[in-house]
């Protein structure tokens, strides 16, 4: 066992030290990403173009496209504070990183480096942390606040954060309901408190639902989350979430009182409606609600937890495990040549990388009206005036259509004036690079990178 007694300040200092380490590489990676022209356009490049829209254009109407981010606004008053540079999206990945390892910074501060380490750790986060840009990571941060809040009977700070949560994406407005059910039945919030809560939730909710129809558009990169080529059956779908599920909690599982599985359950009913894959793994950004429901169940149990509570062997199996199935260097895949994503070389600044960002920098694209570029070549300047879809097989005929924005593609051809594509990455077959040669002509062309401009 690690107790209070056999843990000396010499080891004190070891994981404290390792776990501000662990710390550092989350905050670095995807900065090193990024810079590295790493990043995608999906969903990075978007949110870029959206914070622009906002802060430069005024367009404050796209914060409710699709999704309803109103968060997006202060965001965007943080990349305009750099003025809308490669420094503005390098902040912008610092906060994220900030609020998703939140908790663990929580428990640093409070000296509790054993748990910290394995919430810098925690192999779905740190996968979710180098996967560009998401509203939802900032749920974290705010869930941790109204859990502070509530487990200090702070009541009416407490509700004020459930508010905020429900800002983030029309999603937490359920995660909101949950928790003032959980915490209601722990008698933390009074009938009236419940009430309150639950009926301006859900007349929120109402106000989003109603918001997202009259300002939007059916737009592909959203839209897709319920339609894919392959539908799944009820039982395809209770499958995969059983084995997120299993693979997920272990960590908590511990924790986790059993009359308490009914509100993880709550949170699952809404990923029954999905046809998307992507919805039943671990590193995509729709994991975070089941994130926040384990955190809900387990928090005031791991706020307490003393040192003589730790059994030394399951704390380093949990370790083990964490990093096993992770995505920094610590872990496999990190050194798996065949994974594009999160391979080390996706981390290397090279000669041609800084070639290649410099031609991007110096480029002027204030005469073109609307530019493509491939999904792997994401950097500010081109995100900024990102005007159509990127040049992708499985992207070629769909159309981005919004208020603010003109149609990405017209029937076959690219509608763009100017065309950007990474030929290291991306892969256009023949017959589209006959269409794109019919009406394009090649303005430059450097190593892997090849610029069309429309004749």
């Amino acid at each position: 066992m690690i107790t209070s007694k056999t843990l000396t300040k010499k080891d004190g200092n070891i994981f404290l030290i390792s776990s501000i380490f662990l710390l550092l590489i989350n905050f670095i990676l995807p900065i090193i990403k990024y810079t590295s022209l790493n990043t995608s356009v999906y969903d990075l490049g978007i949110y870029l173009n959206t914070l622009y829209n906002i802060g430069y254009n005024k367009i404050y109407s796209i914060a409710f496209e699709g999704h309803y981010e109103p968060i997006l606004i202060p965001i965007s008053f943080i990349y305009k504070l750099f003025d809308y540079d490669s420094f503005g999206v390098l902040s912008i990945l610092i906060i994220q990183t900030a609020s998703i390892f939140s908790i663990g910074i929580y428990f640093l501060i409070k000296k509790k480096y054993l748990i910290s380490i394995l919430f810098f750790i925690y192999f779905p986060i740190t996968y979710i942390n180098l996967f560009d840009f998401h509203t939802d990571s900032f749920a974290i941060i705010f869930y941790l606040l109204f859990l502070v809040s509530i487990t200090k009977r702070n009541i009416i700070t407490s509700v004020i954060f459930l508010f905020i949560l429900c800002s983030v994406k029309e999603i937490y407005a359920l995660i909101a309901v949950i928790s003032s059910i959980y915490f209601y039945e722990k008698q933390y919030y009074t009938f009236k408190y419940f009430f309150i809560i639950n009926i301006f939730v859900i007349l929120y909710f109402i106000f989003q639902i109603y918001i997202l129809k009259y300002n939007s558009i059916e737009i592909p990169i959203y839209g897709n989350i319920t339609e894919t080529a392959n539908k799944l059956n009820i039982f395809e779908k209770i499958f995969k979430i059983s084995l997120l599920v299993l693979i997920t909690s272990i960590p908590f599982i511990f924790f986790i009182k059993l009359k308490d599985i009914k509100y993880l359950f709550l949170i699952l009913l809404p990923y029954m409606i999905y046809n998307n894959e992507n919805i039943y793994k671990f590193n995509y950004q729709y994991f975070i609600p089941i994130f926040l429901i384990y955190i809900m169940l387990t928090f005031e149990k791991i706020n307490t937890l003393k040192f003589n509570m730790i059994n030394q062997k399951y704390y380093y199996l949990l370790i083990l495990y964490n990093l096993f199935l992770g995505s920094t260097f610590l872990s496999p895949i990190f050194w798996v040549k065949n994974n594009s994503m999160y391979y080390y070389d996706n981390y290397v600044i090279n000669n041609k990388i800084k070639e290649k960002k410099k031609f991007l920098e110096n480029i002027n694209l204030n005469n073109y009206k609307s530019v493509t570029t491939s999904n792997f070549l994401n950097y500010h300047v081109l995100s900024n005036n990102l005007i159509l879809d990127t040049l992708e097989n499985n992207n070629f005929n769909n159309k981005y259509i919004s208020k603010t924005k003109k149609s990405f593609f017209e029937e076959d051809y690219i509608s763009s004036d100017i065309i950007f594509i990474d030929k290291s990455k991306t892969q256009i077959d023949n017959d589209k690079m006959i269409l794109i040669k019919k009406d394009y002509e090649i303005i430059h062309e450097m190593q892997d990178l090849i610029v069309f401009k429309r004749k």
